[in-house]
């Protein structure tokens, strides 16, 4: 009895004595948590307000989410009027433009597009708020030290950051989402039914923001309605528990629907618990593979698409090219995946776009060993449904592999794959400290580094070419796929091997925990396998080759051959020359070209400029025209501190009579390409499809999608174009340098040239053009043109200096923010003024041209005319306006 008493007390003592040290533990903890928070709203504040970039917040979609803030912000809720433009408003979702009006309202602001502090500051700390949520999470369903190793993670992680300063809806939901992860990993939630209340609410405005998350709230649910079943351990069901769980969540459900199904009914009269987001034109875009699953311009055809069912279109696509097809779906892992989202490359303070690729890679590959050791490490039975809701999480966004499939769906997955790299490397860590002389953890390290040097092309050395290190060349995926693809694979089967090995080490002594392991290893290599072995095009055209010359005075040199099939009727045919560049590379007169020994003068036409059918022009207001495609990239590229003309794409250039005249006589078209100067240049050469055939980049298809969404390109933005495949030729391309020559063998250079019909039955032998010169501001009129149908006006603008003028200082400080103005001006048919901007102009460092088609004929308007202002007196500008018989593009025409 005495030693039953003395027991009694020991153990009340022993609690007593463990409370304080676990009160001071979670004083700890939440310390901690505040610390973590507070280290990660510094970082967002710090970019968003302390660094410098563009300011990319209301830039694309957030305009939207702002109009409709401000639509909330004027309505009077005592006499309730909607018009048709409330219509967008169910496919926005509503929650984030009512956060938005939230913010506004908090500050005593009002919603203002110029005026974006008070939103950032928001977007900061629900960004901070995910980092936060994201360590609770962890500490929750593993432990300490994953929760905050996670958190810091999180708190660093390139993309987070940057879409903090963007008024996107993925910030917002990502921050919902894991908090209702947090409240579901709750050690105790059966004690604290009133957070499932907070949690039906929470998967609402979820689902009001992105409609996707619908299979997310499903998932919730069902979990909270297993954690109820458990609350009284897992031998026995507790049905009452589970009933209340499922009760509250959808009372907590209510109180958000009821008000949102009231204002639908009001304002549209339907009611809808999904938010639309127009799923079946994002499938029919995502899996036509024709354009490679991406918006193209021109548009694809997709009437009648909404009468359809998804498996219906899947169907359809899949039957039009099964095997364009099936490369399609396998790029799409790589699309979504392969780069953190940063649309505009934009830098975070020293850290360009390379460095935070970098970083998300690492978290994937350490992600990757988490689906292979998390589930089992910390195999304790209460976290078994906090890893399936991480698990959960993470496959509820893979349906985006099915849609459009970008970088920017990848951002509410991020949390759980940083949660399992997190536990992947505690998992190893937890390995090594049992066994220091463990091999398969090393195993593991070690693959894993191989494949992420391997698999980024810009950390492979280039091949030399030329007499110096400075003109480099390097293949897109290499030169050999097939060894390419063995080498990648072997390193990730050893990778697994590794997994598989160090699932045995941390299940020695359980079988149960043992095979869930080796299953989920199992699944990692049947998903993995397909993306090492075959390689995908959404990492580049495959064997496309980049040269890069950096020296002046280095030269490029080339025969084409003219083996003509429309020889009858020459008379009747315009020539361009295309050339594939970028960066503005060929407008700055990085190099200079000659065709058949005589310098090519004319000013380039960047080919985004001609794919605009001119009979939609539109207005965003007033006075101010617009055409779509234009447009649109020049609303991305702005924010990307680029204009139209610097985007990759061909370049088309007017050949002169005379060396029309040669191309014909000769039969051959030599090419001259010389560098003169030290900013480098890149040559891009086709690559190779078969024995035969080539793929070039397609001429008159282009997808801003692909260019600010694709992930191509871990420097900068992806080519726009699509493919196109053309036989080979016979041409013959050589480097040359200070008298040395080597030939660039099984290198065809995209350096073409093109023979387009023209609209008359002869070339005519005197040119209609006009010319103006002028300084700071210059005006050309258009009507001495007296265009015919069929005809456009080709109007290039020169800028440029004085050959003496060489004051580097000048360029770098008093214009360093200005920006050349180029702009088409005419009157309506009720006489006003309309005015569309031309956005191909660079500042002239210190020469600039670019060559753009016109088609008036298509505006209802007259007294056209084109005015350029650059604010510089030292700055010559020259607008000269030409007619062009055919359009350089759509026209009939053959390729050399």
């Amino acid at each position: 009895m005495e030693s039953s008493l003395e027991s009694t007390n020991n153990k009340l003592l022993s609690t007593e004595a463990s409370e304080p040290a676990a009160d001071k533990s979670c004083s700890r903890t939440s310390l901690n948590l505040l610390y973590l928070f507070f280290a990660a709203l510094a970082i967002r504040l710090w970019f968003n307000f302390g660094t410098e970039h563009i300011n990319a917040a209301a830039a694309s979609d957030a305009s939207e989410y702002l109009r409709y803030a401000t639509a909330l912000s004027k309505l009077s809720w005592s006499a309730l009027s909607f018009g048709p433009e409330w219509k967008e408003f169910v496919i926005t979702g509503p929650a984030f433009p009512f956060f938005l009006w939230l913010c506004s309202f908090a500050t005593f602001s009002p919603v203002n597009s110029q005026q974006l502090d008070a939103y950032l500051v928001a977007q900061s700390a629900i960004s901070a708020l995910t980092a936060l949520l994201i360590a609770v999470i962890g500490k929750n369903i593993w432990n300490t030290k994953v929760g905050f190793l996670g958190g810091y993670i999180a708190a660093f992680y390139p993309a987070f950051i940057v879409n903090s300063g963007r008024l996107y809806s993925e910030t917002f939901a990502t921050c919902i989402e894991v908090a209702a992860l947090a409240i579901l990993t709750t050690s105790k939630p059966h004690e604290q039914k009133y957070k499932y209340a907070l949690l039906g609410a929470l998967l609402v405005v979820l689902q009001l923001t992105r409609s996707s998350m619908i299979l997310f709230s499903a998932a919730c649910i069902v979990l909270a309605f297993i954690a109820g079943a458990q609350a009284s351990g897992l031998s026995k069901i507790n049905w009452r528990s589970a009933i209340t769980n499922l009760a509250i969540v959808l009372l907590g459900s209510l109180a958000v629907l009821a008000p949102w199904l009231w204002f639908e009914k009001t304002a549209f009269n339907k009611l809808s618990l999904v938010v639309d987001r127009v799923g079946h034109y994002n499938l029919f875009v995502g899996t036509n593979s024709t354009i490679q699953g991406f918006l193209s311009y021109p548009y694809p055809d997709g009437r009648g698409i909404e009468k359809k069912s998804f498996f219906t279109l899947v169907k359809e696509a899949y039957k039009t090219s099964p095997n364009r097809f099936l490369k399609l779906m396998l790029d799409k892992p790589a699309r979504l995946y392969k780069f953190p989202w940063n649309d505009f490359r934009t830098p975070i303070g020293p850290i360009k776009m390379a460095g935070q690729v970098a970083f998300h890679q690492i978290v994937l590959l350490l992600a990757i060993i988490g689906l292979g050791l998390g589930l089992i490490f910390s195999p304790k039975e209460k976290h078994i449904l906090g890893k399936a809701a991480v698990i959960g999480a993470l496959a509820i966004n893979l349906p985006f592999l099915a849609f459009i499939t970008v970088p920017r769906y990848n951002l509410m997955a991020m949390p759980s794959l940083i949660l399992l790299g997190a536990a992947g490397v505690c998992a190893l860590i937890s390995i090594l400290r049992e066994n220091k002389l463990a091999r398969a953890p090393k195993i593991v390290a070690a693959s894993a580094l191989f494949l992420f040097v391997f698999l980024r092309d810009d950390l492979r050395a280039p091949f030399g070419a030329g007499d110096s290190s400075a003109t480099a060349l390097y293949f897109v995926q290499g030169t050999d796929l097939l060894t390419r693809s063995l080498i990648a694979t072997i390193a990730l089967i050893i990778l697994l091997a590794g997994l598989w090995l160090c699932v045995n080490l941390l299940a020695k002594q359980s079988t149960k925990t043992r095979a869930i392991g080796h299953i989920c290893v199992a699944l990692l290599s049947i998903a993995l396998l397909p993306l090492t072995l075959f390689p995908q095009r959404a990492n580049g055209r495959m064997k496309e080759g980049i040269l890069t010359l950096s020296r002046p005075g280095e030269q490029i040199n080339g025969k084409i051959p003219i083996n003509n099939s429309m020889s009858a009727g020459q008379e009747m045919r315009e020539w361009f020359l295309l050339i594939d560049s970028d960066l503005g590379q060929l407008p700055r007169g990085n190099f200079n070209i000659s065709l058949n020994g005589i310098k090519v003068i004319a000013p380039a036409m960047p080919s985004i400029a001609a794919l605009d059918n001119w009979h939609y022009l539109k207005n965003h207001k007033p006075g101010r025209a617009y055409l779509e495609c234009t447009y649109i990239f020049d609303c991305l590229s702005s924010v990307a501190n680029l204009n139209n003309s610097e985007l990759r794409q061909w370049f088309v250039i007017p050949v002169s009579a005379e060396q029309r005249a040669l191309i014909t006589k000769q039969k051959i078209a030599d090419i001259s390409i010389s560098q003169n100067s030290s900013s480098p240049s890149n040559f891009f050469s086709a690559a190779e499809h078969t024995k035969h055939k080539n793929v070039i980049p397609s001429r008159a298809i282009y997808s801003w999608e692909k260019a600010f969404y694709g992930v191509e390109n871990d420097q900068g933005l992806t080519c726009p174009r699509y493919d196109e495949i053309v036989d080979k030729r016979n041409s013959q391309w050589s480097l040359s340098y200070k008298g040395k020559s080597e030939a660039l063998s099984d290198l065809d250079l995209n350096v073409r040239l093109i023979s387009v019909k023209s609209n008359h039955e002869e070339i005519k032998t005197t040119e209609r053009h006009i010319s103006v010169k002028g300084n700071e501001k210059t005006d050309l009129p258009l009507g001495k043109l007296e265009l015919q149908e069929g005809e456009l006006a080709g109007v290039s603008a020169r800028l440029s200096y004085a050959e003496s003028y060489r004051s580097e200082a000048h360029f770098s400080s008093e214009l360093n923010n200005a920006k050349p103005l180029l702009q088409l001006h005419w009157l309506d048919a009720d006489g006003r003024e309309q005015i569309m901007d031309l956005p191909y102009l660079s500042k002239p460092q210190p020469r600039f041209s670019v060559f753009l088609p016109l088609d008036l004929k298509q505006i209802n308007g007259s007294q056209y005319r084109v005015s350029c202002s650059y604010p510089d007196k030292d700055c010559q500008i020259e607008l000269t306006a030409k007619v062009l018989d055919c359009h350089p593009l759509f026209s009939e025409q053959e390729l050399f």
